[in-house]
């Protein structure tokens, strides 16, 4: 066995537990603990790091007005537990949205179906008699959207920070596939199983040719952002990162699988110690730039790569569809550069030599009021101009230079009908 910075990780061939292992995690880390078999006679506790529903005011848990919702996607980081007993585990925690006719308490807990978070009821042993999903189990591999009390009960105390959601089970050390494509939008939400880190380069590799040609990666809801946002990571993109991208244990994530595909696989080799709770890294060896959307509250982006072994169409590995809970509301992204698929892309590559000829659809959705477009470079050729151009009043503006304003009138903006991306070298 090995051990390093008592908080960070333990890993090595073979472990007995006759007494009780607690793995724990915070913000900024999580515990890993990666054997090749287990022999227990004891109790495994994981404690996943998941982020607080912020209420303004008292909660009532029939009312959302004014209740502020931090999603966490997470997985079961052990196996074998069921829903009951993770109501019964964190029962002043799990945040009670809606009661049903007969008084059980819907929790903000459950799997993604159909374009959608579904919530599941339970009381727990001790409360109530609703016990809806108390046998459904909690399946590592299976993505969960959770969320937390800001306080310990609804009526009593505040938590100052994220809560830690208390899983019992066992210790998942060999090969696990969970099951995708039943959902009617096509994504599906599955994570790291294991009590280790899963190397993202290795899992994509693993499912490639499982995944959409369109979406030949995975996209994650991210709480360290601000505001918190969807951010997506292609084949490409992976490739070119210098070392490997680590999933954190117990995080969830989206795929979207192909037509046909029934399941994704996680191998043991996958496995990878993770040392810090995020996994952010940026592909440096890539040329292009992203467009922001924003107003005074949220900003929103959607990534464009510069690159001559791509086309104009769809190219695997190196566009990514954008999960519609991503342009819900306040969204941006572009339509592929050919005009072969009418769907809206978070990621999509063009090459260079015919840049000049080539012009983007620009999707916006956006509520009334001031918006601006903006443009960051990734490593973006000095002598390459990009444009926007606004249909709607006929005006361009160079977005290397200047930040563009516009206003949303009448009605609430949606759909790529009013600008246009273009390009000019120097």
């Amino acid at each position: 066995m090995k051990k390093r910075h008592s908080s960070d990780y333990i890993s090595g061939d073979d472990i007995t537990n006759n007494g009780t292992i607690t793995i724990k995690s915070n913000a900024t880390n999580h515990g890993n603990l990666k054997v090749n078999s287990v022999t227990t006679n004891g109790t495994v506790n994981y404690e996943l790091h998941t982020p607080i529903t912020v209420r303004d005011g008292a909660f009532d848990a029939n009312d959302l007005s004014n209740v502020t919702v931090k999603v966490g996607l997470i997985t079961a980081p052990l196996d074998g537990m069921k829903f009951g007993e993770v109501v019964d585990n964190n029962l002043d925690l799990l945040t009670a949205w809606k009661y049903n006719d007969g008084g059980g308490a819907k929790k903000l807990f459950g799997p993604y179906v159909n374009g959608a978070y579904s919530n599941f009821f339970s009381d727990g042993s001790a409360n109530g008699d609703d016990k809806t999903n108390d046998a459904t189990l909690i399946t590592p591999g299976k993505g969960y959207r959770a969320s937390l009390y800001q306080g310990k009960n609804p009526n009593d105390g505040d938590l100052t920070s994220d809560g830690l959601l208390e899983f019992t089970g066992n210790i998942l050390v060999g090969p696990k596939s969970t099951s995708v494509g039943s959902n009617s939008d096509g994504w599906d939400l599955i994570g790291n199983p294991y009590t280790s880190g899963l190397s993202l380069k290795a899992f994509v590799s693993e499912n490639n040719n499982l995944l959409e040609n369109l979406t030949t990666g995975i996209t994650y809801w991210d709480n360290t952002l601000n505001p918190a946002a969807f951010v997506t990571k292609t084949k490409a993109e992976l490739d070119a990162t210098d070392g490997d991208i680590v999933i954190p244990p117990g995080q969830a994530f989206f795929v979207r699988p192909k037509t046909g595909t029934t399941s994704l696989n996680f191998k043991a080799d996958q496995q990878q110690i993770q040392n810090g709770a995020s996994f952010n890294r940026n592909s440096n060896a890539l040329e292009g730039f992203n467009i922001t959307l924003g107003n005074s509250d949220v900003n929103k982006s959607t990534k464009v790569y510069l690159n001559n072994t791509t086309t104009l169409g769809v190219d695997k590995g190196h566009e990514a569809a954008a999960i519609g809970l991503s342009t819900k509301g306040m969204g941006i992204y572009t339509l592929i550069a050919d005009q072969s698929t009418t769907e809206a892309l978070a990621i999509q590559s063009i090459p260079t030599n015919s840049i000049e000829n080539t012009t983007l659809k620009l999707g916006v959705n956006a509520g009334l009021g001031e918006h601006t477009l903006s443009l960051e470079s990734i490593n973006l050729p000095e002598d390459l101009n990009v444009y926007v151009t606004d249909l709607a009043n006929g005006s361009e503006t160079l977005l290397n230079k200047k930040v563009y304003t516009f206003n949303v009138t009448d009605a609430p903006l949606e759909g790529s009908g009013r600008f246009i991306i273009s390009f000019q070298s120097n």
